[in-house]
């Protein structure tokens, strides 16, 4: 009877002991795989991703924690370099970006392989110093592949753009009047479209250009169905300059090119609206009278 007591209290411990270590064993202590990523001083604001995780956008001395997967993986490195419309350099997050009418010239860089041990918070720092290879972003040639510190690559990129964009030509163009804009044309320049109550630019390598220059702006008017191809004659614009402007308003005086009419741009959408919505005349199936 003893011997009956003893073996069903150890089969009893150890159904108990087998529990237990189910419960343990479920992979909830497991250890998760993180990567944290600093950025020590590469300059500006950069956005980040690492084995298809994107870290988000951050600045000098900033770090982000992410969950990975183990494995090796490249580090992927947006730099967000944006121009404003003032012609100098600057530096803008991603949050801030809204505040600015800026433009990225936003070079991509990948590293070299990185691995995430399984179950361990590895880190990578990025410096000044780290070596990168230039992907994508303003200047990149798909022939040539750039590998460098990432700091001197970048300086590179930006410098060379800003010396670009000392030599051009802006304007803007402001849409006051109640029509969209479109296909708008100026030196052999074209901008898609600028919607009522919108403005945008254009922008012109200034080697061709006198100090003052003169053109013609053509661009679309969008009436019922039609496209009607319209021109403002004898724009001024002056070389190097970042504040060159013109404004549409309903009482622009424009010309509709195929239909050689002059007046304002109200008056002409209003005449073409009545002309545009005469009915045609289908001549097909007609038979001459005998």
């Amino acid at each position: 009877m003893k011997n009956i007591i003893l073996i069903f209290t150890i089969s009893l411990l150890s159904l108990i002991s087998c529990d237990n270590i189910n419960i343990n064993d479920n992979g909830n202590d497991k250890k998760k795989t993180t990567m944290t990523i600093t950025n020590l001083n590469f300059s500006g604001c950069i956005e980040v991703s690492y084995a298809s995780v994107n870290f988000g956008c951050y600045g000098n001395t900033s770090k982000v924690t992410k969950d990975v997967l183990p494995g090796t993986y490249n580090i992927f490195i947006t730099s967000h370099v944006f121009y404003d419309d003032n012609d100098y350099r600057d530096f803008f997050a991603g949050s801030n970006m809204q505040n600015h009418n800026v433009s990225c010239i936003c070079p991509v860089f990948r590293t070299n392989t990185v691995t995430s041990e399984d179950g361990q918070n590895n880190q990578f720092n990025i410096t000044r110093n780290t070596v990168a290879t230039f992907i994508s972003g303003y200047g990149y040639n798909g022939a040539v592949e750039i590998t460098g510190p990432i700091q001197d690559i970048a300086n590179d990129i930006t410098n060379n753009y800003y010396e670009l964009l000392r030599n051009l030509t802006n304007i803007d163009i402001h849409n006051k009047s109640d029509y969209d804009i479109l296909s708008i044309k100026l030196f052999d320049v074209i901008r898609g479209i600028i919607t009522s109550g919108e403005s945008g630019y254009l922008m012109f390598d200034t080697n061709d250009f006198k100090d003052t220059d003169t053109g013609e702006i053509s661009f679309y008017l969008h009436i019922l169905n039609e496209r009607l191809y319209c021109k403002f004659s004898n724009i001024s614009i002056k070389r190097n300059k970042t504040n060159n402007e013109f404004t549409f308003n309903n009482d622009t005086i424009i010309t509709a090119i195929d239909y050689n009419t002059t007046n304002t741009l109200k008056n002409i959408v209003d005449t073409m609206t009545i002309e545009f919505s005469k009915p045609q005349i289908d001549f097909k199936g007609l038979v001459a009278a005998t």
